[in-house]
This record gives structure tokens, sequence and C-alpha cells, in this order.
């Protein structure tokens, strides 16, 4: 019985460990991520490094008229626990302002056929710009 009791101890701490960072809904995890699951022919990576020493790293992915869009900060995070200073990521269609994200994957669903301009700029809580964006064209037919 002690055995049992102790083998279980470390099972419920994983499982509540868990629960805390649950992840939107329409993203996957990162072993599942977008560049994963769906074919190369519409992938298109894209970085770009600013003066600092701070980088943005943008994949994106066109599915019929959605775009999944995963972006990696080394020197920011979105989490309000982290050590590394919070950032939000503001989206911009065609010079239109779209919508802000706290997650690092996130989907743009029904884009209207065409090319389309979408700038992923990162910024604080406070909307102050760090200067690190990245500008890709997509096309959906």
């Amino acid at each position: 019985m002690k055995k049992l009791l102790l083998n279980s101890i470390p099972v419920l701490l994983l499982f509540t460990a868990c629960s805390h960072d649950i992840p939107d809904k329409d993203v996957k995890s990162q072993k599942e991520s977008a560049i994963n699951r769906y074919s190369f022919s519409h992938a298109v990576q894209a970085s770009a490094v600013s003066l600092n020493q701070q980088e943005i790293t943008v994949h994106h992915v066109v599915r019929g008229r959605s775009v999944f869009i995963e972006c990696k900060l080394n020197s920011l995070s979105f989490r309000e626990n982290s050590t590394k200073k919070q950032a939000k990521l503001l989206l911009k269609v065609d010079g239109r302002l779209v919508s802000e994200y706290h997650s690092a994957a996130f989907v743009v669903r029904d884009l209207s056929i065409g090319k389309h301009k979408l700038v992923v700029e990162a910024v604080n809580v406070n909307n102050k710009p760090y200067h690190l964006s990245e500008e890709f064209t997509v096309t959906i037919q």
C-alpha cells in the first residue's frame, strides 16, 4: 500500500503541473506544429535580426483561405510569470490591424482570394514596440 501511494504522488504532481498552460484550441503542441502537419509546398521561412541582437522568426503555412503562423522570439515571452520581457503579437493584413495574439502560434482565417501582405510585430503589454517585426506575402487561391 505504501509503494502504491509513493508511486502515485509523482503521477499526481505531473498531471496537476500540466494543467496551468493550456494553449489556444486552434493551436496544436509544438511537436505537431503547422510546419510539421502540412506539406512544404506553401511553407516559407522568414527571419529578421535587429541591431540589438533580438530576433523574431516567423513560419507560415497557407491552407485554403487560412494561414497558420508560428513565431519564435529568443528574448521575449508570452507568459506573465517568465523572467524574460513579456510580449504580445500584433497582426496587420494589407496595412490594417487585424488582431493581437498572446501566443506564439495562431491561425488567420477567411482571407479573401488574392495576394495579402502580412506583418507580425512584437510589442509589450502597453503596445510599445520592441522593433521586432516580420513582413511576408501570402497568396490565397
